[in-house]
């Protein structure tokens, strides 16, 4: 099985299922197509989705908009969110217990589509976020991005960030020198939580595999 990332629009490639991700905490409908806003096609396009995932979503319940989609798809819905599932130390791996962070002052930082989100995640579990630096989606980080990151990290007890920066960090031997030296720097471990439409969702794919898969 293959599975493409942001492949919704490439219209020449051949496959199976489409599942189109809509973001539930934005206000889709009123989002403005490319250049002026996020969204990329209009909303006809939504007719070729054979199945939509709402991100971020707060609960089971679909976004108030949702209905409205109806105009231009029958697709079915999952919703889900990313969840923090633990925490490990950079470098090294070592996985840390769910209470060795609660209450610690941490400055987090991110190179990801939805920072906001990040430090949402690392409130829900407790760490009292006093600082953060947001860079931009699928950043390279430089030797000048991690003397901000440690300047601001002069009043926290530990650097926290994301298991894709992380490896992005794990990249260039020269910045992993330097880090853990000053403070721990740690990243948090990431999950799918399916909150509705799990069933469906392996429904789908079983049925595109059609007995070719395990």
């Amino acid at each position: 099985m293959i599975v493409l990332d942001d492949a919704f629009q490439h219209r020449s490639i051949g496959r199976d299922l489409d599942i189109l991700v809509i973001d539930a905490s934005t206000e889709f409908l009123r989002e403005r197509i490319l250049p002026a806003g996020m969204r990329r096609e209009w909303f006809s396009g939504l007719r070729r989705a054979g199945l939509i995932g709402f991100s971020r979503a707060a609960g089971k319940d679909d976004p108030p908009w949702a209905g409205a989609l109806a105009r231009w798809t029958d697709a079915r819905s999952f919703a889900y969110r990313t969840l923090i599932s633990g925490f490990a130390t950079m470098p090294g791996d070592e996985p840390l217990t769910g209470t060795a962070l609660r209450g610690k002052r941490v400055l987090a930082f991110s190179g990801i589509g939805s920072h906001r989100g990040f430090l949402a995640s690392l409130r829900a579990e407790g760490l009292d976020v006093v600082a953060d630096i947001r860079f931009r989606d699928h950043h390279v980080y430089s030797g000048k991005d991690l003397d901000r990151i440690l300047e601001a990290a002069a009043v926290a007890d530990a650097c926290v960030t994301t298991e894709k920066d992380m490896v992005r960090l794990l990249a260039d031997p020269r910045l992993m020198a330097r880090i853990g030296a000053a403070v721990p720097f740690i990243y948090a471990v990431a999950t799918i939580g399916i909150l509705r439409g799990e069933a469906l969702l392996e429904q789908a794919v079983s049925g595109v595999l059609g007995g070719r898969g395990g």
